[in-house]
């Protein structure tokens, strides 16, 4: 295994099937089918803002997008929003999109979510991800990783502690109550 920073052009349908297969709870439905919604990740990715460990044949099997002060990894805006789902689709997507976000402090660098290959879970491919995600943090300069979790979502909640996170504050939303309950955990880098 070897673990990098970017994406390849080639390799953007593969994050997008990550992202979509790990994150299902949270982006369910709000890109339309799964092949709409995975073309539409596809596109809107920023090659330059993730953290990739890929296999002895070269194929993505985890990854992780961050925010960093210079930009991040899904790059949506509600231009990009309106042309794909219209007028009120966009707005109502960039909505729930915007209840998710979590950029906590300017400085923070926010991950904006860690997959790994359902096959591979459990195998220490998040920990050398999160590890990777710390080094290019504090070569940007920011004192602290930060993420966003489910609270049902214990294994992952398990390997963020694992890492040094602690929760930091509960976030309810009664607009959408599938995202319910979501904590935010920061890991100050030293």
């Amino acid at each position: 295994m070897n673990i990098k920073r970017g994406i390849y052009e080639h390799e953007r349908e593969r994050v997008a099937e990550l992202f979509l297969d790990g994150f299902d709870q949270q982006l369910g439905g709000i890109f339309g089918p799964r092949p709409r919604a995975l073309a539409f990740i596809a596109r809107s990715l920023r090659t330059d803002f993730a953290i990739c460990v890929r296999d002895e044949n070269g194929t993505i099997v985890g990854v992780a997008g961050y925010h960093s002060p210079s930009g991040a990894l899904l790059a949506f805006d509600y231009r990009s929003l309106m042309t794909e789902f219209g007028l009120f689709g966009g707005a109502l997507r960039m909505v729930r999109l915007a209840w998710m976000d979590h950029k906590a402090h300017p400085t923070n660098f926010a991950i904006e979510g860690i997959c790994v290959d359902k096959a591979l879970r459990n195998r220490g491919i998040g920990s050398w991800i999160i590890e990777a995600l710390a080094q290019e943090a504090r070569a940007q300069g920011c004192p602290a990783l930060s993420l966003k979790v489910l609270k049902t979502n214990v294994a992952a909640i398990r390997l963020y502690e694992n890492r040094g996170f602690v929760a930091w504050t509960p976030h309810r939303s009664s607009l959408f109550p599938d995202l319910e309950r979501s904590t935010l955990m920061v890991r100050y880098l030293t």
